[in-house]
């Protein structure tokens, strides 16, 4: 995939704790950080972009995720730009999926639930061919995030 052509983009936001996401002064994930901000820029160059708005963020449920992604255009087109536990959305939707193909990957701040907290959310076995079917992969992490 060395031409890569991106004709829509999702942002998968991160998880909120409950409290945060329940205070009606703060942002919804959806709405808050950078992810509006690239949505905007992304559309102003012609790349339609959405952020879906994951029910119950503050404790991530993936078969509900994985329902809620359905109506989405998600293919060899698509960028998916992922922060935090929307990172899991990502890497799950395409390691259970062997033949979906992306144009852009790119993962910030991801996070595992290796705990367990969140049931089977962070349950999946990643698909060690994940990198072939993606034009590009972009990881930024920090220590502090």
């Amino acid at each position: 995939m060395a031409n890569i052509q991106m004709e829509n983009a999702l942002i998968f936001h991160g998880k909120p704790p409950r409290g945060r996401y329940e205070d009606p002064t703060v942002p919804k994930p959806h709405e808050a950080n950078w992810l509006p901000r690239v949505a905007n820029e992304l559309t102003e160059r012609g790349i339609p972009t959405q952020i879906p708005a994951f029910p119950q963020p503050y404790s991530p449920n993936w078969g509900i995720y994985k329902e809620y992604l359905k109506p989405y255009t998600i293919n060899e087109s698509t960028g998916i730009a992922a922060h935090s536990a929307g990172t899991e959305v990502g890497l799950r939707l395409m390691s259970e999926n062997p033949t979906l193909r992306l144009s852009v990957l790119a993962l910030v701040a991801p996070y595992k639930d290796r705990e367990g907290k969140y049931g089977d959310f962070s349950k999946y076995t990643l698909d060690p061919n994940l990198a072939k079917r993606v034009g590009k992969i972009v990881i930024i992490n920090s220590f502090d995030d």
